[in-house]
């Protein structure tokens, strides 16, 4: 029998106009499109596979108005890498977004989505999990596979195929991480991600997260310095702040420059703790922190610099920090550093009125 999340997804899938879907190799090529995007280009979908992005861009601009200025415009989100454009099909009008799929070592490059607007936030969030959802098994299945791979009673390896299967391991795990962000960023913004509010030492909470990211940043020679000041507990989940600060320490890591310093700092005034971390990396462009805590959103600098990642992590730190009652803030300066400042108030109370 149905829950009532089994009645929700099902509400949500008759209201949400389906997408048409593109997925694009590293190479400019297709490997994958949905038959809504047939139903959208006017073409069938078998004959795609194997062909090149524009031609793609080419078949939707050519069901456009104004064919030329689609067309242009479409070419002009592919060369930036990613972006959203507006196009007008006659009686539609479509959403067409490019967003990079992450993984340095991954064949896949981008994903193509062509929505009709408008597009609520719950049509969105029944995407995302329908998405990630349909990810999830296969992803975990290839895992056990390639581990099955690599396990050494089915026989020795060579050294070129130690390393095809690590390959598979790694992008795998790469990409179901993603699909995990995903999901939990659906259920955040719909609301439905039960939390476990419990008493929290924050000075504690950071201290491990610190202690969690010391392989990483000592890879890197980036010394990570904690400070935090006494104070009283906070009403929270400890796994998803830990998640947060998981999320913020790992993009300092990431982002900041190599042999440097990475601040954390964790003090309690009136009421409430604040938690810094600060980096002396390459910062982020003026223009774009206003939209840099949205999903999929990243700095052009980044995206520039080939450094991997979905823009998803700070979308569901921000959600998570906010369902705490509290604020998650960025100051950056372009080539100078980045702090995010994570604001968690001791009088918030959960779900039950507990604080």
């Amino acid at each position: 029998m149905p829950g009532p999340s089994d009645h929700d997804t099902g509400a949500a899938a008759a209201a949400a106009a389906p997408a048409a879907a593109l997925v694009i190799d590293r190479r400019g090529c297709l490997v994958f499109a949905n038959g809504t995007f047939g139903e959208l280009s006017g073409t069938g979908v078998r004959q795609w596979r194997g062909a090149p992005e524009d031609a793609a861009l080419k078949a939707i601009a050519a069901r456009c108005r104004d064919e030329e200025s689609a067309y242009r415009r479409l070419a002009a989100v592919r060369e930036r890498g990613q972006g959203s454009e507006v196009l007008d099909l006659g009686a539609n009008r479509v959403v067409s977004t490019r967003e990079p799929l992450p993984g340095a070592d991954s064949e896949l490059g981008a994903l193509w989505l062509f929505t009709e607007p408008p597009c609520p936030a719950a049509q969105q969030n029944h995407l995302l999990a329908t998405v990630a959802h349909e990810f999830h098994t296969p992803l975990t299945a290839l895992l056990s596979f390639a581990e099955l791979l690599a396990d050494a009673r089915l026989g020795p390896l060579s050294v070129d195929q130690r390393s095809a299967a690590e390959a598979i391991n790694r992008n795998a795990e790469r990409l179901l991480r993603l699909v995990d962000d995903l999901l939990l960023l659906a259920r955040l913004e719909s609301r439905r991600l039960p939390l476990r509010f419990v008493e929290v030492d924050v000075p504690s909470l950071v201290r491990a997260a610190v202690v969690d990211r010391g392989p990483e940043s000592a890879e890197r020679g980036i010394e990570l310095r904690c400070v935090t000041s006494a104070g009283p507990p906070i009403a929270g989940d400890p796994a998803r702040l830990h998640q947060v600060l998981g999320n913020v320490l790992g993009n300092a890591v990431k982002y900041g420059a190599a042999n440097s310093r990475v601040r954390v700092e964790a003090a309690y005034t009136e009421d409430r703790w604040t938690i810094e971390v600060a980096d002396s990396g390459m910062g982020i462009p003026a223009e774009e922190l206003d939209r840099i805590t949205r999903g999929f959103e990243r700095g052009s600098n980044a995206v520039l610099a080939g450094i991997s990642g979905s823009g998803l992590g700070l979308a569901v730190s921000k959600e998570l920090v906010e369902s705490h009652g509290g604020t998650l803030e960025l100051i950056s300066v372009l080539d100078v550093g980045t702090t995010v400042r994570i604001v968690l108030p001791t009088d918030h109370r959960d779900g039950k009125g507990r604080s």
